[in-house]
């Protein structure tokens, strides 16, 4: 593995989004595993930096069924990825909107994910 181009990275970014909002988590799982096979790191800013392949199990569990993800920007520099994002959740009481912030550094091989939510 190396370190994917700018145009590898912009085209994971999109990948593991549209999969995210097809409810295909094997697609998902497969975008990662293929910028990461050498490791996966997520953390949830203010938190600890968490194993990235049970985090995402738990991640997909907890909210795919509730929250559609809305693309407002995806920038790529170098190495490094970020998105700004809009969380359509649906809950029990309606429809809310969150924003969030995605920064993704690439290795060789591995990924680190930092995911900047409300503090609520």
């Amino acid at each position: 593995m190396s370190v994917p181009s700018p145009q590898a990275i912009r085209e994971f970014l999109e990948l593991q989004i549209s999969s995210w909002n097809a409810g295909d988590k094997e697609r998902m799982l497969s975008a990662y595993r293929s910028v990461a096979g050498n490791g996966l790191k997520v953390e949830y800013v203010g938190g600890p930096v968490l194993d990235g392949w049970p985090a995402l199990d738990e991640m997909w569990t907890q909210y795919n069924s509730v929250i559609k993800i809305e693309i407002v920007e995806i920038l790529v520099n170098g190495h490094e990825g970020a998105c700004y994002l809009r969380n359509h959740a649906t809950t029990p009481e309606g429809s809310v909107i969150s924003p969030s912030l995605e920064i993704y550094n690439f290795g060789d091989g591995t990924l680190h994910a930092r995911y900047f939510h409300n503090a609520h």
